[in-house]
């Protein structure tokens, strides 16, 4: 067990993944506040790992906080340039605060990405019929 008083910057690489899990369990049971809370202790002691801002970008969307999941999927982006989901799930976000001029641009920049994934294409028109 993870205790929660170990500083977390001296957690091994095995303990990151256990509570990796543990945040994973909280998000996959939709308990999105104490997910939220696990992904962001992972991101401050490994702000380079993609996966856990993955996680964090995921939470905050899906519990309605999107400024900051915008915040999250531009750290996705900076960390795996090639992924476009990471501007997909922006552009959700941003269509959603009305954003649509940002959001047009998150998409464009997504089908780029995803000539090769016809489902992902397919989700981006549906996109952009929101806007």
């Amino acid at each position: 067990m993870i205790s929660t008083s170990k500083n977390i910057s001296t957690l091994s690489e095995a303990e990151k993944e256990r509570l990796y899990a543990l945040a994973y369990d909280a998000y996959t049971c939709k308990n999105y506040a104490e997910a939220v809370k696990l992904f962001k202790r992972l991101v401050a002691v490994s702000a380079l790992k993609c996966k856990y801002w993955k996680g964090l970008a995921s939470c905050l969307q899906l519990s309605g906080n999107l400024e900051e999941a915008i915040s999250s999927w531009a750290m996705v982006v900076l960390l795996d340039e090639h992924d476009p989901m990471a501007h997909f799930h922006a552009a959700q976000c941003l269509i959603a605060l009305g954003n649509k001029e940002d959001a047009l641009k998150a998409i464009v920049l997504a089908e780029e990405m995803a000539s090769f994934n016809k489902e992902l294409q397919s989700n981006l028109q549906q996109l952009r019929k929101l806007l």
